[in-house]
């Protein structure tokens, strides 16, 4: 898996009980002295490859969150929010770290709208969870929950196989 080949980073997920149900992923920078981690998660490439040559010793996390209220907790729609946000959010910073790392000033953060664009026009990886998602739980309770995701989410709508 990408994410557990970041270097000198570590990624979290964590849930909590909410309203509705959401997801977020940020990037955190942690420089030992500091006490408070520094949000990274707006910084564009630019930023991002300054602010770690000026704190070679920080260390990264890419911190994954999702909640979900009572009425949208099935195990469909908190997979289907996690995989978005992994997909989605997630590693395009891994990639761009790793990228850094292996050849300085080569990482791309791509804007918002340009990784979303990816994502839609079919993240192979996100893809085939989503598949598997919706075929496992095809005419089941929580077979809804994913198409409701999908629609609910206005800014990158979730990439099915054609005639799923």
């Amino acid at each position: 898996m990408k994410l557990d080949q970041v270097p000198g980073a570590h990624v979290l997920i964590t849930s909590a009980a909410g309203r509705g149900g959401t997801g977020s992923t940020e990037l955190f920078g942690k420089v030992p002295q500091a006490q408070e981690p520094v949000d990274l998660t707006g910084f564009t490439a630019d930023e991002l490859r300054h602010w770690r040559k000026a704190h070679s010793q920080a260390k990264l996390s890419i911190v994954v969150k999702v909640s979900a209220g009572i009425s949208a907790i099935t195990a469909g729609f908190l997979v289907e929010v996690l995989v978005h946000e992994l997909a989605a959010h997630a590693e395009p910073f891994a990639d761009f770290l790793i990228e850094e790392e292996a050849m300085e000033g080569f990482g791309t953060l791509d804007p918002v709208d340009v990784q979303h664009a990816k994502l839609h026009s079919g993240n192979p990886r996100y893809r085939l969870l989503g598949a598997g998602y919706v075929t496992t739980y095809q005419g089941a309770d929580q077979g809804p929950a994913f198409r409701k995701r999908m629609l609910l989410d206005t800014i990158a709508n979730a990439t099915l196989p054609p005639g799923v």
